[in-house]
């Protein structure tokens, strides 16, 4: 992770101070006296895009024009051949390759769609119909949802041989195009580990337990081997098939080891060889798909942006290390999901705002220096534990507003969505700084001073008791 260095060189009576970037930029982590809290307490299962969320401690440039003219021959040697080799075709030097389409980023107000309900006509103009009236711009859209099938057909190699194509979607360049003439961001979700026809018909790609038996979990769901370079491969393929239908950005759902304890394989080993795993394959996603022209986003617990730094939460899910990772990092901040007294908050669910508010202030106070445009968390409009309304969206909305995240993704596995909502409501926040980035800038420039005189007193010290100072 990307620190802030801090040198001191005491010369005489001059204090020289030596900063990498300006003094109010964000350092990668929280200082101890701040460091975001770990919250413990009971999780439930919910109907939404990662089933559970495991206790803590458990469980650019410019597009090619079409056309590249061909450079002019330079001097040189004639197009005769040396002996013992063949004439060339030509003089010239072969054109450069055209460059990648330039990517634009896009402050996200999306919502979900499954590939079932994008692929049904009527009920995608509706939901862009909804989207134009309420100046929403984005829609993520399955790719591979969580039962192992691609949302149309493809000639994906194992696709084909575990039959994971289907027609959900009959023509996704049409729905991307429809998407996009109407202003809509398109986001292609891709389910990673959590794939049952993967893991059940290739079992050989599967986690195994100790004992060399596959490892199901609560669902009946076998899932795939994260080490499994194989796995990343396919899901790869999967999301380049994305990108042809035209999807501007690839977003990575259930990247993470099941969160049960298996002996050998996430459970009593490091937390950087799970951690690792994870990271290299959306290393390998984006030096795949970036050239592209296309985004990397990952979904992640809401959880890891409160636990201890360092903490994956035995899953393999570092949210200050994933955001150096990709291009835009999405936690699931579900105010239901979260267990009674987080954040101080007796009752989650009865005060929404309150609870993505702290969730995203820890996540930005752990990813100090990171641009504030690579968050963009997932809000709740579905009913778990209690009906949710209008006014709790429009709370999580504003709490968002005032934590200074301005972008965000409403997830309803249902696709029918609370219409009377007020989507602007944080509107008058853009464009302010949040009163408690001025005071958590504040600290950490009172902490710095601090450690400036302490080196500066030790110095001195060192040279009146006549040690050598360092140079």
């Amino acid at each position: 992770m990307k620190r802030r260095n801090l040198a001191v060189l005491v010369t005489g009576a001059t204090l020289l101070i030596g900063c990498s970037g300006p003094l109010g930029s964000q350092p990668k982590s929280a200082p101890a006296v701040t460091q975001p809290e770990t919250v413990s307490g009971a999780t439930q299962p919910k109907p939404t895009n990662e089933e559970t969320q495991p206790k803590p401690t458990n469980e650019a440039t410019q597009p090619a024009s079409g056309t590249v003219s061909e450079p002019a021959a330079e001097p040189g040697p004639s197009n005769s051949a040396t002996p013992g080799q063949a004439p060339s075709d030509s003089a010239t030097s072969p054109a450069p390759p055209p460059s990648p389409p330039k990517r634009q980023h896009v402050d996200v107000r999306g919502l979900y769609m499954t590939g079932i309900t994008a692929g049904i006509d009527s009920w995608l103009q509706e939901m862009v119909a909804f989207a134009k009236a309420k100046n929403l711009n984005a829609f993520v859209i399955d790719a591979m949802d969580d039962d192992g099938r691609i949302s149309w057909q493809t000639d994906i190699p194992l696709a084909m041989e575990i039959g994971s194509n289907s027609n959900k979607i009959k023509d996704p360049k049409q729905v991307v195009r429809y998407l996009e003439e109407n202003g809509i961001y398109p986001i292609a979700r891709l389910v990673v580990y959590a794939d049952p026809l993967l893991g059940a018909r290739r079992p050989d790609l599967s986690i195994k337990r100790p004992d060399g038996t596959q490892f199901v979990d609560t669902r009946n769901i076998r899932w795939p081997d994260p080490y499994n370079r194989k796995v990343w491969e396919y899901k790869v393929a999967v999301a380049k098939s994305a990108v042809a239908m035209g999807f501007k950005e690839i977003q990575f759902d259930y990247i993470r080891f099941p969160e049960h304890r298996i002996a050998g394989f996430n459970y009593q080993v490091p937390v950087h060889q799970r951690a690792q795993a994870i990271e290299d394959f959306l290393r390998y996603a984006k030096a795949e798909l970036e050239p592209l022209g296309v985004y990397i986003s990952a979904d992640v617990f809401g959880l890891t942006t409160s636990v201890a730094m360092g903490d994956d939460m035995e899953i393999g899910q570092v949210y200050e290390e994933l955001i150096q990772v990709v291009d835009y990092i999405k936690p699931m901040v579900y105010p239901s999901h979260y267990a009674p007294h987080t954040y101080g908050v007796a009752d989650p669910n009865a005060d929404p705002g309150r609870v993505v508010y702290e969730s995203m202030v820890r996540a930005q106070k752990r990813t100090w220096g990171e641009p504030v445009e690579k968050h963009r968390p997932w809000i709740q409009d579905f009913t778990y534990g209690k009906k949710y309304v209008a006014a709790d969206i429009e709370a999580q909305i504003l709490g968002l507003a005032r934590a200074g995240i301005h972008q965000w993704i409403l997830w309803d596995p249902g696709v029918r969505y609370t219409r009377d909502v007020n989507f602007d409501v944080g509107k008058s926040l853009i464009g302010q700084e949040p009163e408690w980035r001025r005071t958590y800038r504040a600290e950490l420039e009172r902490q710095e001073r601090e450690a400036v005189e302490q080196m500066r007193t030790e110095l001195e010290q060192m040279r009146l008791q006549g040690g050598s100072v360092p140079e």
